[in-house]
Formats: structure tokens, sequence, C-alpha cells
């Protein structure tokens, strides 16, 4: 096809067109004769040992009974998922989240189940757990706000041993555990630096005496003190939002005395999450 150079362009589309047209009917004719093969990808290199062949799978109460956990609720969980054939799919954890033991400890300082909800104690529990193939979980969380460093007796105990010098350095599970505001996490800094001992945090694997670690729990602390608050703004829209739809927020009341009456749960219990241990 012959186009003139300098032209309007019109012979120049008419070409692209031609073009295009042709190498429609190539690539037609060419899928006609050449057929498509799928190669499987490599399986993943892992240790052929039988372990984490499933993520974690069972049950965990919090999110649907939060502090209303009893020794009841465990076993008839753990009888469900026998039952229910969950057992057999690979469901085998029923976890204890929290709210299961008393706010005093026994004379050798250690926990104590709260007896209403578990009579047969945690080590009872367990047994039953166990006897029917599936393994027991525990979590537990005595302690006060994170919002604040006040009113937390651990805390307050721990600073104590390290002002008369029984320890070293302070260490926390993870740095959130010890402060969500940057204010106290700073005066904490100060006060280690000022008595000589240190904070640790395992979760980072952070040592706070060197340049590096400081830096990095500085920004930690920062992440979670707006963790915190976003946590708290979105959690205070969330409840405005269904306020002004007309929801009634918590549980109903009958439903409530129908769960304590059938031994389920025990009497509800102010929604009081803490998110700080002791």
């Amino acid at each position: 096809m012959a186009m003139q150079r300098g032209g309007n362009g019109t012979g120049r589309r008419r070409f692209v067109a031609l073009l295009s047209a042709v190498g429609l009917a190539v690539g037609l004719s060419a899928a006609s004769i050449f057929t498509v093969q799928v190669i499987s990808p490599a399986p993943a290199f892992a240790l052929d040992n039988g372990l984490a062949r499933t993520p974690p799978m069972g049950f965990n109460d919090w999110n649907a009974f939060g502090c209303n956990v009893s020794e009841a609720l465990i076993k008839q969980t753990a009888d469900f998922f026998v039952s229910s054939g969950m057992k057999a799919a690979g469901y085998e954890y029923v976890n204890i989240d929290d709210c299961w033991m008393t706010h005093q400890r026994d004379a050798s300082g250690r926990l104590v189940p709260d007896p209403t909800k578990f009579p047969d104690g945690i080590a009872g529990t367990a047994a039953y757990v166990h006897s029917k193939g599936l393994k027991l979980g525990i979590y537990e969380d005595a302690g006060a706000s994170a919002k604040t460093l006040r009113g937390r007796s651990g805390l307050s105990e721990a600073l104590t041993v390290l002002a008369n010098g029984d320890a070293s350095a302070l260490v926390v599970a993870k740095l959130d555990r010890l402060a969500r505001s940057v204010h106290d996490f700073a005066g904490l800094v100060r006060i280690a630096e000022r008595e000589g001992w240190g904070i640790v945090a395992l979760g980072l694997g952070d040592d706070m005496t060197t340049p590096t670690g400081a830096l990095l729990a500085n920004v930690t602390a920062s992440v979670a003190n707006w963790e915190r608050r976003i946590i708290s703004l979105r959690t205070s829209e969330a409840l405005a939002q269904r306020r002004a739809a007309g929801v009634r927020l918590g549980r109903p009341r009958r439903t409530q005395r129908l769960l304590t009456a059938s031994g389920l749960v025990g009497p509800r219990e102010p929604p009081c999450r803490p998110s700080q241990t002791n």
C-alpha cells in the first residue's frame, strides 16, 4: 500500500488499521496452531516434619463472651468440637482468654482461679479438655489500662525493685505493654537513664542501652500512642453511628438472664478489657 509523506494523516491511519487487522489474523492463526501448557509451580521449601500443616485452629472465648467465661462454657465447647466433627477437621485448641482468676494471689504468690467460674480449677478444666483429645490454651491480663502509668501495681513493684538495686533492667514482652503514651514512655526512659538501669523489649529484640535500640523504641512508642488514640476514635465513632441508628448497645437483659440461668456464664461483669499486664 502506498502512502504519501506529508499528507493529512488519513493514509497513515489506514495503514495502521491494516496492520492491526493483519496482526489479528496472524494471532488467530497462531492460536489455532499452538496450545497452552500450564506448568505447576514448584512446591514450597519446608521441613517435612509433620508440623504446622495448617494454621492454629480452635476457639477463643473473648470475642463472643468477654469476661463471661466459665468452666461449663469451656467444657461445652470441647464437647461440641468432638460431636460436630470440628476436631476431626483439625480444630484442636480451646482457649480461655482472660477473666478466669480472682484478683488476689494465694499465700505462695500463685494465681488463683475463680472458684465460682471454675469450681474444678484450671487443672480440672484442662484435664477434661485433654480427655477429648484437645488442647487447652489460657491467657490472663490483670493489669490496669495502659493509657497512663497510674494504678499499675505490677509496674510500681518493678520500679521499686529497680530503685533498690535488686535488678538492672526492666524487661517487657512488648513495648506497647509498657506504655502507649509517648509522655509516659519518655518519663520511664528518663528515670532509667538517671538511675542507671535499662529497658529491654523482647518483642523487638530491642536493647535500649544502645543508640539504635533507643531510636527504635521511641519510634515504636510513638506508633503505640497513635494506635491507642486511633482505636479510641474509631470506637467512639462506631458506637455513635450505632446509637444514631437506634441500636441498643449491650447484651439484652433477657438473653443475659437465660445464659446465667443455664449455667453457661456467670453474672454479667462490666466491660473492662485490661490491656496491660502486671
